[in-house]
């Protein structure tokens, strides 16, 4: 009887300890969204695209893992994203970025044009 009830706490712990490192890695990697008033300039370099906003923030996407182990996309939303940050930017329309924080860069995992 004292096992079983020792083993049930023991699994009580272990869950509630997940479900804080679960919680814990959600608030970290937790998307952000930025309303800028335009794109500042763009840049696309090889799998890099980078977006500066009027403000200096910056923010990437990239088609490969390299330069850094962060969040990277198909070739085609690249495009897409490329597109879609040089149509801001060509019309003076706000753009919609929202990005995750991978190290000390802004990773965009969104683009949108706002109406």
């Amino acid at each position: 009887m004292f096992k079983t009830k020792l083993a049930q706490h023991s699994i009580k712990r272990v869950g509630s300890g997940l479900v804080g490192i679960a919680i814990g890695l959600a608030a970290v990697f937790a998307p952000t969204v930025a309303m800028a008033d335009t794109v500042g300039w763009l840049r696309i370099s090889g799998n890099e695209l980078r977006i500066i906003l009027p403000d200096g923030t910056q923010y990437f996407a990239y088609t490969a893992f390299e330069p850094t182990n962060c969040f990277h996309v198909s070739s085609d939303t690249f495009k897409e994203w490329a597109s879609l940050a040089q149509a801001a930017l060509l019309s003076g329309k706000n753009i919609g970025i929202a990005s995750v924080k991978c190290g000390t860069l802004n990773v965009i995992n969104n683009i949108e044009i706002a109406q």
